[in-house]
């Protein structure tokens, strides 16, 4: 080890080194992101702006996932093959730093194999061939092509730099461990941003109504820092007593997937607490009920308009006030508008009308209908959406702090795998970590398919964007402007599930790409006081870093125990277990809450939807690396 003992000198080194590395690495994300410019409210003539924006579909290359897993396994089993020698360079590295940071005094390091920094050479690796391969001079210039390889040069001075400086302090090889892994991922994060397309600038947040509100993200922030020291304690009895090196190395597994349940259990009682609290202020609906305009944008929707418009109709009957549904036809070349006139013609509790528009996708249709509504609160569901019942979602208007509400919603299917699948995703997004994020205003989006809005608020803020994500994009802009987002689980609708895996596969791309748009162009909420929506912003990039790799992590600590200790394998499946038992028990008990006895066996196949959509996540970076379209609306 170092000759210099004096642990404080260590620490402030450590800290340095990290803190430099990460604020080298948000101002370069800053600087790669379009900040967009400030526009007026919703009219006329930006919706006609809106109208006219139709992106094709994303293009992507097919099989994004599957080639970038399959290199990935090559090339980290060419690493692990070549292992000591690369242990042996790295280690030659670290000696010329610390005798550069020691001069004139001896150094000497105690370099041990550190197989997170392996497996992060081996993601920087795969993004590089990948990249090099399938994006040609057209797709993509020289610099993005190499990029890659300069951000795995910049982690592996970071690292070497990180255990100089653990040298110092005289600290265990393995502490250097977790902050390897957080700046691998920050790195990995960033080389995925710079590489990929972002939507163009329409429509921004105007300013910040209440400056106050970074009181939100220091909450965000002390809770998520509590579960992880939460998690450490739990877990730092087991590390000790594992010397295995592949174990420790799986064993960080649990401790970001550990944190993430805690910081929602945390989280969930703040929110109960606070929902508590307001709701012995909320009138009742008999008491505050403001006419509701319904929206429903449509596109081909013959088969189900009809029966969408008379459970719309039938809710309204519980509703005191007045309610008006508005159609928003979107150039449908079915018989949508037909349809639609007809079942509105046999509204018993509700107005109802359809407009005409053209084809310019989603968020036209719902701007369309949003300039036509008359309602104080506007009611977005979507055509293949059935409401049950909204009325109790209302009152919480009263609250003049209130942007935007969400109801509860369910799958309307409850047989095959797939739809089993989905129920446990709301029950854990839903029902648990949904509300968690809510009250530390990190939220990452309230569902578009069944949420409610103050008319004038949505028209201020300046409607939907014509992009992917419309529904992600509004709710951190509302969260920028300062508004309060809630989840009332006393309403309910049903939601459509694909039936087949393409079309599963179909809608989380279409999902995923509408996250990345939604945080990329808002990541400016990080620069401007911390306000607010940053939490969200901090969130997603953790949360979508992670997402995008964690299943190869896991085939990378599969490989490595059959590798280099193969009698280990059952220990790192062990853990592996353990990172996947504790959602599972929350989905499980969710289940039972909600009355779905019968799916609670299905809670144990949480592993098998991780890596689900882990896949899927991976395969829509395809369609935003260079040269694909921007953005599209479907």
């Amino acid at each position: 080890m170092l000759g210099w003992s004096h642990w404080p000198w260590g620490l402030a080194a450590l800290l340095t080194v990290i803190g430099g590395v990460l604020g080298w690495g948000v101002i370069r994300l800053h600087r790669s992101l379009d900040r967009g410019h400030r526009l007026p409210p919703l009219s006329e003539a930006t919706y006609s702006v809106f109208s006219g924006v139709r992106a094709e579909a994303p293009s992507g290359f097919r099989g994004f996932a599957w080639k970038f897993t399959t290199t990935f396994v090559l090339l980290g089993s060419a690493l692990l093959l070549v292992g000591p020698w690369l242990f042996a360079g790295f280690g030659s590295l670290e000696q010329w730093l610390a005798a550069i940071a020691l001069w004139p005094r001896p150094a000497a390091l105690d370099i041990q194999p550190d197989y997170v920094f392996l497996l992060f050479v081996a993601l920087f690796a795969t993004l590089a061939t990948v990249v090099g391969l399938e994006f040609d001079a057209v797709r993509c210039t020289p610099n993005e092509r190499t990029r890659p390889v300069a951000y795995l040069g910049l982690y592996i001075l970071a690292a070497a730099a990180i255990d100089v400086a653990l040298g110092f302090a005289q600290w265990p090889f393995a502490y250097g461990l977790i902050p390897r892994s957080l700046l691998g991922g920050e790195f990995y994060t960033l080389a995925l941003f710079r590489l990929a397309s972002r939507p163009r600038p329409i429509v921004i947040v105007t300013e910040r109504r209440d400056p106050a509100t970074k009181f939100t993200f220091a909450l965000c922030l002390g809770v998520s820092i509590l579960a992880a020291v939460a998690v450490i304690v739990l877990l730092y009895p087991v590390w000790l007593a594992t010397g295995n090196a592949v174990v420790r190395v799986s064993f960080l597994l649990l401790i970001p997937s550990l944190s993430v349940v805690f910081f929602g259990a945390f989280g969930l009682l703040l929110y109960l607490r606070s929902e508590g609290r307001e709701a012995r202020l909320r009138p009742s609906v008999a008491d505050f009920h403001p006419a509701v305009s319904i929206i429903i944008p449509a596109y081909n929707e013959a088969p189900t308009i009809a029966e969408t418009l008379a459970r719309v109709d039938a809710a309204a009957a519980e509703y005191p006030g007045s309610v008006e549904v508005i159609v928003g036809n979107d150039g449908s070349s079915d018989r949508t508008s037909e349809v639609a006139r007809v079942a509105m013609q046999v509204f018993r509790h509700s107005t109802g009308r359809c407009l005409d528009l053209a084809h310019g996708g989603k968020s036209s249709a719902l701007n369309g209908a949003l300039l036509a509504a008359k309602g104080e609160v506007v009611l977005r569901i979507d055509a293949d959406t059935p409401v049950v019942r909204f009325a109790s979602i209302i009152p919480y208007f009263h609250d003049r702090d209130m942007g935007e509400v969400q109801g509860r919603i369910l799958p309307v299917r409850r047989t095959g795998w797939i739809a089993r699948f989905r129920l446990m995703e709301v029950m854990w997004n839903h029902a648990f970590f949904r509300r968690a994020l809510l009250i530390t205003g990190a939220v990452q989006v309230l569902s578009g398919n069944f949420c409610a809005f103050r008319r004038d608020r949505l028209l201020a803020a300046g409607g939907w964007v014509p992009w992917n994500g419309e529904d992600a994009e509004i709710s951190i802009r509302f969260l920028r402007l300062g508004y309060k987002l809630r989840m009332d689980l006393d309403s309910l609708a049903y939601e459509d599930t694909p039936d087949t895996v393409g079309h599963w596969l179909k809608q989380r791309i279409r999902w995923n790409r509408g996250g990345f748009f939604s945080h990329a162009y808002h990541y400016g909420a990080l620069f401007g006081g911390l306000e607010c929506g940053a939490a969200s912003i901090y969130w997603w990039l953790w949360l979508a870093a992670r997402s995008a790799r964690k299943y190869l992590v896991l085939v990378f600590a599969l490989a490595l125990s059959l590798a280099v200790l193969p009698f280990d394998i059952f220990r790192v499946l062990v853990l592996m277990g353990l990172m996947f038992l504790p959602r599972a028990i929350v989905i499980a008990a969710f289940l039972a809450r909600w009355g779905f006895l019968r799916q609670v066996g299905w809670a144990l196949a949480w592993p098998v939807l991780w890596v689900f959509r882990s896949y899927f996540y991976l395969e829509s970076l395809g369609t935003i690396l260079p040269g694909n379209a921007p953005e599209f609306s479907d």
